[in-house]
């Protein structure tokens, strides 16, 4: 964001002349408008304030003027029964402040200067009450009565009620200065703290109070500290404002009217609002923008066994967290060292802005539990960047001990993280972390990894560190868009379970890219050396795409069992392409470890259409000793499988292959994959396999109920192994169509190996093959697999015994036997270097010959027929079951309406080239006649008397 939407000019423009005020103070000067007026006492640098009119428990204090110069005192010296002291400013001056305030006993003292007060770098308190500073009009009690600042004309009706309220008119500005505090960790306990100890600023006793409410609010380094207490900072004006319940406004949130109109809130330099105790205190900011920048913030650390204060952000318009040039984050921040559990962060705006080091968190490093974060943003949450040291922008809900994590619950428009900059929950100790919910209604878009390449960059997240579980991870948004290297994830570090991720997304959900380390995603994982189980990740949309090398993981790295991954798309799912870098887009699981003992979870997709292409991948795998899960897909319309990329698999050193996979890699044994769909279609060396080719373990099992199964242009059906048993491989179709040089095979072994064949069962109405299509259940060392083919017609298949091969090669040596080096289409399933280990074809067929190419008329029927066909046609009947190439009676030709071919009588057979389906659903295998010419009534009709 670029440009800011604050109108923090506006403010300075507003408040110019008491941001440039010289410092010259005018003397504290009482006015004459309360039936007993106070009086000023001058001892040195000290005016004591005496007299003021007493009602009840209540002292009021009128003046013209009331300032304090630098080093000076104002000594408010009051009975020790008087509770509250309130003073008000009639003139027309704004109160610099810049001395110290000061009172006896426990009274707590309001100021009220509708012209503005400034307090200086070295202003201080010096009470053992409660403070409040205020440019309100008036001071509203519970009795009803009001003290007004603006008609001192009129003898004020004094009260001894509790005041519960202001009424604030122009409401003019208060501004605090000070030195600014760095924020550092506690080097005993981890906890964020202020650099110095010392209360630089304007601070009262544990447990008090300190409220400033005026039109604008801007603390420029200053510091407000209100230990175990309560800080409120009110930026309202033209409107009255109230506690709830009539409490005291220095005991609880005061509210605003529905109808408010908001000042702004500003701190800048290094300021801090800090009620940090042995309890947290609770902190109160509302405004109409709200703007924390420089390395400002505003905290509240619980340090013992009471629960930690409760910290609220209001904003009418926009809130903005910005870290400092210099590293410095800037944020709000609720943490708990001790036995209590800590507070909750309630953020509320039309936008929220953190960048740079901006942070919203609450943290726990004790045994107490976390507070939650709760953010309802209206239009758009924009998290971006990090500080130079790295810091990240965002929101987080952290444990660091045996305490749990707060959940943290994002609701927005639109939510928007990028470069670097994260939104997590994290378990480091023992306790867990938090869930992770966000509901946008228009779309969550995480985007970018940081500028050093930090890893963590970028993220939504939950996970665990230690022993403790992760949290669940929910996003609930009409789009989903994650790219350039960001990632949504889940996971763990350690014996923890890592939390479930779910994403729905009501319109689409968009993957792509990736950065030089890692791709772009959506993943729960089992990280290295951890022995807690993943999650499983859950995602329903209507349209999902991956590309370009972006990928949906659930993977272990170790012990801990993979989680599952089920998709779910209401019109489709694409996968297309993969990263320079070496990424294939994927949906995938998979153990990822050469000594991981964790079994690799499942992937499930349900879909309309699913398209897999350029060599992207739906696959388990493991590289491991665990298992790999199953892959399955419910596609009620199509399945389409096609290419491979241009960029190499740095495992197999070839392009990715596009398909659907099974995989081991390692010594565990792949899943299976199963594939339920109307239509099938595999072609430009696409695959759907269980492989076992680069690891020791055995191939699962491929299953596949379909319609229509079209593989085409090496399209490839397989369930192949290097060492193990080869997968099965089964099929129900009611058609299946193989041509140029695809194949559907279940080898196994290697030169070194001798696994046994897998076996192929194929049920189907019609199966046909050309240019070179194989079906093979062969081995190398181990035994040949079976195939067996239930079909009404097996079209352009040869199916060669070994003897017939080893005649057509001339050696009885297939040790390089490869089905594919043949020019025609075969059905195999042999031993290549054991004869007696040779596998079994079994074709169950109505007597169609499965090498038929195109059918051969039989010749002495035709014979019989033209010898007197007059007396055939009208004397004779003749019952058609299946025509075997004859016209359907003695006086037509075969039906050809396009062309005729000289060579018609020849009793050669061609290979068929292709086929055509009929409208009833028939495949015609057909080929292209070497001389055509075009068609002319050539038949000479016969009269018959």
């Amino acid at each position: 964001m670029n440009k800011s939407p604050f109108p923090f000019q506006l403010l300075t423009a507003l408040a110019f002349c008491y941001l440039t005020a010289p410092p010259t103070f005018a003397q504290i000067v009482p006015d004459t408008t309360l039936p007993n007026n106070s009086t000023i006492t001058i001892d040195g640098n000290t005016d004591i304030i005496n007299g003021g009119t007493k009602a009840g428990n209540n002292l009021f204090h009128s003046f013209r003027e009331f300032s304090v110069p630098t080093g000076g005192t104002a000594f408010f010296n009051n009975s020790l029964d008087v509770q509250n002291i309130i003073t008000r400013v009639t003139g027309s001056s704004i109160s610099n402040i810049d001395g110290i305030l000061k009172a006896n006993g426990t009274a707590n003292l309001f100021l009220l200067n509708p012209n503005g007060i400034i307090f200086g770098e070295n202003a201080q308190l010096s009470i053992g009450g409660s403070f409040l500073a205020s440019t309100a009009d008036s001071l509203i009690f519970a009795d009803g009565t009001q003290l007004g600042a603006k008609n001192p004309q009129t003898t004020p009706l004094l009260t001894i009620s509790v005041p519960i309220g202001l009424q604030l008119g122009t409401a003019n500005p208060i501004v605090v200065r000070g030195p600014g505090q760095n924020l550092i960790p506690d080097e005993e306990t981890g906890a964020i703290v202020r650099e110095e100890e010392n209360t630089i600023g304007l601070a009262v006793e544990t447990g008090r109070s300190l409220v400033l409410a005026g039109g604008d609010i801007q603390l420029q380094g200053g510091n407000l500290t209100a230990p175990a207490g309560r800080i409120s900072l009110l930026a309202v004006r033209g409107t009255e404002v109230r506690t709830p319940n009539g409490a005291s406004v220095l005991a609880s949130d005061i509210l605003p009217q529905p109808a408010a109109s908001f000042g702004n809130i500003e701190m800048s330099q290094k300021a801090t609002a800090d009620a940090s105790g042995t309890r947290g205190g609770d902190i109160q900011l509302a405004g109409r923008n709200i703007r924390l920048i420089e390395g400002s913030a505003v905290l509240s650390l619980t340090r013992e066994a009471e629960p930690g204060g409760n910290l609220s952000v209001t904003a009418a318009e926009a809130i903005e967290i910005i870290g400092s040039p210099e590293g410095q984050p800037s944020g709000f921040l609720l943490e708990t060292i001790g036995e209590g559990d800590g507070g909750n962060l309630q953020i509320s705006a039309r936008s929220l802005l953190l960048r740079d080091g901006g942070q919203a968190t609450t943290s726990t490093l004790g045994n107490g539990r976390a507070g939650n974060v709760r953010v309802d943003v209206s239009e758009l949450i924009e998290a971006t960047g990090t500080t130079s040291p790295g810091v990240p922008s965002g929101l987080f809900a952290q444990t660091q001990s045996a305490g749990a994590a707060g959940n943290l619950t994002v609701n927005t428009g639109r939510l928007l993280v990028s470069d670097g900059a994260e939104v997590s929950t994290t378990a480091v100790g023992r306790g867990n972390a938090g869930n992770l919910t966000v509901n946008a209604l228009e779309s969550v878009e995480v985007l970018g990894i940081d500028s050093g390449g930090d890893l963590s960059g970028s993220v939504l997240s939950s996970s665990t560190e230690g022993e403790g579980a992760g949290g669940d991870l929910r996003i609930d948004t009409k789009r989903l868009i994650v790219r350039d290297g960001a990632q949504v994830l889940t996971n763990t570090f350690g014996a923890g379970k890592a939390g479930d991720l779910q994403v729905n997304a009501s319109e689409s959900i968009v993957i792509s890219g990736g950065n030089e380390q890692q791709p772009s995603g959506i993943l729960t994982q089992v990280e290295s050396k951890a022995t807690g189980d993943g999650g499983n990740l859950t995602v329903a949309t209507r349209e999902l795409i991956v590309r370009d090398g972006a990928q949906i993981i659930a993977g272990t790295f170790s012990s801990g069992q993979g989680g599952n991954v089920i998709v779910t798309a209401k019109d489709s799912v694409e996968l297309r392409g993969s990263s320079s870098n070496g990424f294939s887009s994927s949906i995938l699981t998979q153990v990822d470890d050469e000594t991981a003992t964790g079994n690799g979870g499942d992937v499930t997709v349900n879909t309309r259409q699913l398209r897999v292409f350029d060599g992207a991948q739906i696959s388990t795998g493991t590289r491991g000793i665990g298992s790999g899960g199953d892959v399955t897909i419910n596609a009620s319309e199509s399945v389409e499988l096609s290419g491979v990329s241009g960029t190499i698999d740095p495992e197999t050193n070839r392009p990715f292959t596009s398909g659907l996979f099974a995989r081991t890699r390692g010594s565990g044994n792949a899943g299976g994959v199963n594939i339920f769909t109307d239509r099938l279609t595999v072609r430009n060396g696409a695959e759907a396999a269980v492989d076992a080719r680069l690891g020791g373990g055995s191939a699962g099992n491929l299953e596949i109920r379909s319609r229509e199964i079209r593989l085409l242009d090496r399209g490839v059906l397989t369930a192949e192994t290097a060492v193990g048993e080869g997968g099965n491989i089964r099929i129900n179709a009611s058609a299946i169509g193989m041509r140029d040089r695809s194949r559907i095979s279940t080898t196994a072994g290697t030169n070194n190996a001798p696994g046994n064949g897998g076996n192929i069962t194929i049920n189907t109405d019609t199966l046909a093959g050309v240019r070179n299509s194989d079906i093979s259940a062969n081995s190398f060392a181990g035994s040949g697999g079976r195939i067996e083919i239930n079909a009404q017609a097996v079209l352009g298949f040869q199916t060669p015994t070994r003897q017939d091969l080893e005649a057509r090669f001339g050696t009885e040596n297939l040790t390089e036997f490869d089905p594919q080096d043949l020019s025609s289409s075969e059905i195999t399933a042999i031993s290549r270097t054991n004869p007696n280990l040779s596998g079994t074809v079994e074709i169950n067929t109505p007597d169609i010959d499965p090498s038929s190419g195109l059918i051969a008329v039989p010749q002495p029927g035709v014979t019989a027929i033209i010898q007197n066909p007059c007396s055939r046609g009208n004397r004779s009947s003749f019952v058609n079951v299946g025509r075997g190439g004859l016209p359907p009676t003695p006086r037509e030709i075969v039906s050809n309406s396009a062309a005729n071919s000289e060579d018609n009588l020849t009793t050669e057979l061609i290979e068929a080239q292709g086929w055509e389906r009929d409208a009833d659903g028939t495949i015609r295998l057909v080929a292209r006649s070497r001389n055509v010419i075009p068609y002319s009534n050539w038949q000479t009709p016969v009269k018959c008397e």
